[in-house]
C-alpha cells in the first residue's frame, strides 16, 4: 500500500518501467525519454515538485 504523496512517483516508475519495456522489445532507444523521467522521479522523491 502507498501514500497519498507516493503515487505520482509510483505511477511515473511504472512510466519508466513501461517504456523501457517497450523500447526493449521494438529494439529502439528511448534514453533522452527515460533520462528526463528519471529526473522527474528523483525530484519528486526529493519533494522539489511536491
Amino acid at each position: 500500500m502507498s501514500l497519498d504523496f507516493e503515487k505520482p512517483i509510483i505511477e511515473l516508475e511504472e512510466k519508466l518501467n513501461q517504456m523501457k519495456d517497450i523500447a526493449a522489445r521494438n529494439g529502439k532507444s528511448l534514453d533522452d525519454e527515460a533520462v528526463l523521467l528519471e529526473g522527474k522521479i528523483i525530484e519528486l522523491k526529493k519533494g522539489d515538485l511536491l
